[in-house]
This record gives structure tokens, sequence and C-alpha cells, in this order.
């Protein structure tokens, strides 16, 4: 694959009707590739993560809800620069921040009363304010690189929405890694205490 993409670089560009998704479709998509692969080659390699039996489930939809709001409010920005009109966009940004609370905590306590992973006090405060954090940084973000890709003349939808994703994906699962690091020692200071059963555990030995 990787050698095959100078050779369709050169025959779109020598196509004058679509030489300009090089710039305005590929290189965004290819650049949010190689940081998704730079980031998976590099996360696989870290034996936190596998440590932490909770962890892995928790990543995907951690990283999956702030990137799912920060893509919907770049498209809401998108749309209303191509429909010419001027938007506030601190409500629709304020609604998103706080849906993205409801969902992880309503996630973390599904996960909780399954059996999943064991989330006490600490971890769930610990999850929230990341969460936050995070849903903060991609809206920012999202409205940062709208604006500022618009304005060079490059369509939002197309550019920002890969790079966004990306960029959450390593941002989200570095963060949760620290959350993870924290509860570790707020839990187990010594580091050498066993580590507290899962509910699910508590649930197999009472059957």
């Amino acid at each position: 694959m990787l050698v095959c993409i100078p050779v369709w670089i050169t025959a779109t560009y020598r196509n004058e009707y679509v030489r300009n998704t090089i710039t305005a479709g590929w290189l965004p998509i290819l650049s949010a590739m190689a940081i998704s692969r730079w980031a998976v080659r590099h996360f696989d390699s870290f034996a936190f993560i596998a440590g932490n039996a909770g962890m892995p489930l928790l990543i995907p939809v951690f990283n999956g809800i702030a990137g799912s709001i920060g893509s919907i409010f770049t498209s809401r920005i998108s749309s209303a620069l191509h429909a010419g009109s001027e938007e506030e966009y601190r409500k629709a940004r304020n609604v998103l921040f706080v849906l993205n609370c409801l969902t992880q905590s309503g996630f973390l306590l599904v996960t909780n009363l399954l059996g999943l992973v064991h989330v006490d006090l600490p971890l769930f405060a610990l999850y929230m304010t990341a969460s936050l954090a995070l849903s903060a940084i991609m809206l920012i973000l999202a409205e940062r690189m709208t604006l500022e890709f618009w304005r060079r003349g490059y369509d939002p939808d197309n550019c920002v929405l890969p790079l966004l994703t990306a960029l959450g994906d390593v941002l989200g699962t570095t963060i949760l890694v620290v959350v993870f690091g924290a509860h570790k020692l707020i839990v187990n200071p010594a580091g050498g205490a066993p580590a507290r059963p899962t509910l699910g555990a508590h649930a197999a030995s009472a059957q």
C-alpha cells in the first residue's frame, strides 16, 4: 500500500479536476493515519495498559465520546461557515460538554453494576475530571482548527475531522494512563498490597 501512494499522488496531480484533493483530502487522512499508527505502536508496548484490567474497556468509550462531540462541534461550525451565517457557538459547546459528562458518568455506573470494572470513588473522581478536561480540549481544538482551516481556504469537514479524531485518541489514551497511575498511587501507595478485586470477582465468589 505504501509503495502505491506515490503512484496515486502522481496520477491525481496530473488530473487538474481532482488535483486539489491531495492537500484538501488526502493529506489530512494520511496524517491522521500516521498519528494513529504511531499511537498504536507506542501504547501497545506500554505494559501499564495491559496490567490494568479495566483500562482497555474504558479507552474506546473515553476517547470515542470526546472525539464524537469534537466532530459534532466541528460539523456545526463548518455548516454555519458554509451557509455564511454568524452563529454563537457557546450554546452548542456547552450542550456537548454537559452531554459528555452525563454519558461518561452513566457508562461508569453501568460498567460498575455489571461487574466489568471496579469503580470506587477515587477512580470515579479521577475519570470524570479527566473526561471533562479531554472534552474541553477537544471542543477548543475543534473550534480553533475549524476556523483556521476555513481561513486558509480548506474545507473543515475534510481536513479537521480526521486530524481531530486521531489527536483525540492519542490525548485520551495518554490522559487515561495518568488517571490509572494516579488511582494506583491513591489506593495502593506502598505498591505491595494486592489489587482490589472487581465486582465480577465478588459475584463469582458468591456463587
